[in-house]
């Protein structure tokens, strides 16, 4: 134990180089690897990245460490052509993440008109809930996102500009 500011001094400076590459060599080694995953290309919209992992064998409904799916992650993106290209490959716009949310219901708080219209090729089912019990309409009226209030309080199904759906598969509902 040094008792003298001096003595501390002149220790440290010995065992400072030592305590630097301790430091930087953990730093490094703890560091996360760049995401490469199917959920974190289609957070950042990367729609070519998301078709070159589904071409290399990615499961569509992947979910990353909170159950968020790819196609969920795409819409809080807001980009319609990942949306589609999951769609496309018959990612289930049902399925919830940890929080409740799904692609359907991520619209309301996002309210980008031109993703609902991708979503809704892929057969949303409009009376899942949200972590509060709410629809997807209760975010959008509350966030001021009028056009897609009005078209989910018209109903989905009828504010749809494609006829093209996913056929068949469903989630239960929790």
């Amino acid at each position: 134990m040094w008792i003298g500011s001096a003595g501390a001094a002149s220790g440290l400076a010995a065992i400072a180089p030592a305590l630097v590459v301790i430091v930087v060599g953990c730093t490094r080694e703890t560091e996360p690897p760049a995401p490469t995953g199917l959920v974190e290309a289609a957070a950042r919209g990367d729609a070519r990245q998301v078709a070159d992992l589904l071409d290399r064998g990615a499961d569509v409904d992947a979910r990353d460490a909170s159950g968020r799916t790819a196609v969920t992650a795409a819409v809080y993106a807001g980009s319609a052509q990942t949306v589609r290209v999951l769609v496309d490959a018959g990612a289930n716009v049902n399925l919830q993440d940890d929080s409740r949310a799904n692609a359907f219901l991520a619209l309301g708080e996002t309210g980008n008109v031109s993703v609902l219209d991708e979503v809704l090729r892929g057969d949303p089912d409009v009376r899942f809930t949200n972590r509060f019990g709410g629809t997807a309409l209760i975010p959008a009226a509350h966030r001021g996102h009028v056009e897609m209030a009005a078209r989910f309080s018209r109903g989905p199904r009828s504010t749809s500009t494609t006829s093209t759906t996913r056929a068949g598969r469903r989630c239960s509902r929790p």
